[in-house]
């Protein structure tokens, strides 16, 4: 979370080793997609993680592991106000430091039952599933890229374009999460979080709206 007591980080720690880092919103915004990629497995998400974010390396050892680990602690974990997708991904950690026979027991109070066939992870997807569903009709960062760029320009006369190697992350979700509702963006993330009245009229205008502005699914599970 943005302190404006102290100073942005700029680099980590590792025992005595420091990795300078550049943790630009667009930095960030590419490792999300990766990170969020299914197809990918995770020694290579922390790989391509750091090289986003410190630069290419001869030889990936556990000190760039731990300090990966450590950037994404400091992006997402101490960041109060993140945006859906990362609050999900905390909950997914979460539930993975929890033990198997917890999260049935759980999940039962959220009436998910019928959990003992499945794996820990197939759980944990069980748990997880009503929060994507609201994670992913919230906005997309690629399929709304335009109109969080007209925002941004509209709200802060800020060009994300020039800005992009330069603005924090932590600046970037502070703007972000202020924007107005006036707009254009922010009207488009009411509408597909609108619930769906009971007048049939109503419904139909409000279902068209919603289908006019989906978000399109990913491959690879992003």
């Amino acid at each position: 979370m943005l302190n404006l007591k102290c100073s942005l980080e700029n680099s980590i720690m590792i025992g005595e080793i420091e990795y300078r880092a550049n943790f630009s919103f667009d930095n960030v915004l590419k490792w999300i997609e990766i990170r969020d990629d299914e197809t990918f497995s995770d020694e290579y998400k922390l790989l391509e993680g750091f090289r986003i974010f410190c630069g290419e390396v001869a030889e990936f050892d556990q000190n760039k592991i731990a300090a990966m680990i450590e950037i994404q602690n400091y992006l997402f974990h101490s960041n109060g106000d993140t945006p859906e997708a990362d609050r999900l991904e905390e909950q997914k950690q979460v539930y993975n430091n929890r033990d198997r026979d917890w999260l049935i027991n759980h999940a039962k109070s959220f009436d998910i039952t019928d959990l003992e066939d499945l794996t820990k992870a197939e759980i944990i997807e069980r748990l997880l599933a009503p929060e994507k569903e609201i994670a992913e009709k919230s906005f997309d960062w690629d399929q709304d890229a335009e109109y969080i760029y007209a925002a941004f320009k509209e709200q802060y006369n800020v060009d994300l374009i020039d800005e992009q190697g330069k603005l924090h992350w932590l600046k970037f979700q502070a703007m972000f999460h202020s924007l107005n509702k006036d707009t254009y963006f922010s009207q488009i993330k009411n509408i597909r979080e609108m619930d769906v009245p009971t007048d049939p009229e109503a419904a139909t205008k409000v279902l068209e709206a919603k289908a006019s502005y989906q978000i399109k699914k990913k491959k690879g599970g992003g």
